[in-house]
């Protein structure tokens, strides 16, 4: 990574552990957001890209009405099948292109469950933890609240404050977007999980990029 983009990447961890403080200020529920760049392993996808371009090549040297020298094959199927199978593993764009919606949704699904665990949210005294998990390959977000928030906040504030803040954790004006839709969270949840004095902070305030 390079100095500006860490410097960038820094800033943008400030601005979202800044506003998980201000959220946790006004309620008892504690935030923690994981920003991943992709959830899971795509390398299946990668290797069926090669095998199709470079499938699609043979059969381009096979019938195509053109002299091929006898050693075009040998050298054209492996190269083309590198060069596929490259671009699928370094273009997030191709690999989302390449993948099903719902293998994304699984796969999201799957990441934010593990990040819930290795992130200690349902680890809180009262069960008050909410994940916030963004993964920007497959351009989505789930937010998983534990059982302590589910119990106290009506479902369907709950349900509409949910989804506001799944998609404004991918939104176009990222960071932006999912601070406004934090704090507006917070300002829900302080009418039912106001502050507990002597509660400990139980989960760190700056997100965590993977």
């Amino acid at each position: 990574m390079s100095k500006d983009k860490a410097l960038a990447a820094k800033a943008v961890a400030d601005r979202i552990e800044q506003a998980v403080g201000e959220a946790e200020s006004r309620t008892s529920a504690e935030f923690a957001v994981v920003i991943a760049r992709q959830s899971g392993s795509y390398a299946d996808v990668d290797l069926r890209w090669g095998i199709v371009v470079a499938a699609a090549v043979m059969l381009a040297i096979v019938f195509l009405p053109l002299d091929f020298p006898d050693w075009s094959l040998a050298l054209a199927l492996p190269a083309f099948f590198a060069v596929a199978w490259a671009a699928s593993r370094h273009l997030p764009w191709l690999r989302h292109w390449l993948t099903r919606a719902n293998r994304r949704v699984a796969q999201v699904r799957e990441g934010a469950e593990l990040a819930f665990v290795r992130q200690g949210v349902s680890h809180t005294v009262h069960r008050t933890g909410i994940l916030i998990y963004a993964s920007w390959l497959e351009r989505r977000a789930e937010v998983i609240a534990d059982v302590g928030v589910l119990r106290h906040v009506p479902r369907h504030e709950w349900n509409l404050a949910e989804a506001t803040l799944r998609g404004a954790a991918i939104g176009a004006k990222f960071p932006d977007e999912l601070l406004a839709a934090l704090h507006e969270m917070s300002l829900m949840l302080a009418k039912y999980l106001p502050p507990v004095e002597g509660v400990a902070d139980e989960i760190p305030k700056r997100p965590v990029f993977l």
